[in-house]
């Protein structure tokens, strides 16, 4: 089970939720039966009797036993998450584990992961410790070495000890 969104808000006044989901990490959001909220640290399932998309991760769902606006006023704000296998498998990204290296300042630390976001991908450095992203793209990277387990990058000046 893993957490994969949050409810936001009453949608009307017969118990209607309105829920953020990590939608493209689901298989099919639209046939979810049971969503788990966090009650208190324990998973709570709730039979999810209808869902419709509401765009932008937003879905409009109708749950089992949460008939009223004060019943679904509880809910909000609580963790949803819903059964691993309803969510697409992980591939692990091949460079995790590589070493970055900087042309001018050397070793910089060990990729721990990629992390997305709107329009830019970025390269996750465990550096001592502290977390330091890092722009996956061509202006950056200058060279992966797959055998020696290495990407080599051109940092902007300042960039490392930005995110340090």
């Amino acid at each position: 089970m893993e957490s994969i969104g949050k409810v936001l808000k009453p949608h009307g006044y017969k118990g209607e939720l309105t829920i953020y989901l990590e939608a493209d990490r689901i298989v099919d959001p639209m046939e979810l039966p049971v969503i788990y909220l966090d009650m208190q640290g324990m998973p709570v399932p709730y039979v999810v009797e209808d869902i419709a998309n509401k765009g932008k991760g937003q879905f409009k769902v109708r749950l089992k036993g949460v008939t009223t606006e004060a019943a679904a006023l509880l809910l909000v704000k609580k963790a949803v998450s819903i059964d691993d296998d309803h969510l697409y498998e992980e591939e692990e990204d091949p460079i995790i584990g590589y070493t970055l290296i900087d042309q001018k300042l050397g070793e910089i630390g060990t990729v721990t992961g990629i992390m997305e976001i709107p329009g830019n991908q970025l390269i996750r450095v465990d550096r001592n410790g502290t977390e330091v992203l890092i722009p996956d793209n061509d202006e950056v990277i200058v060279e992966i070495d797959d055998d020696a387990r290495t990407i080599l990058v051109n940092c902007p000046d300042g960039l490392i000890d930005l995110n340090a």
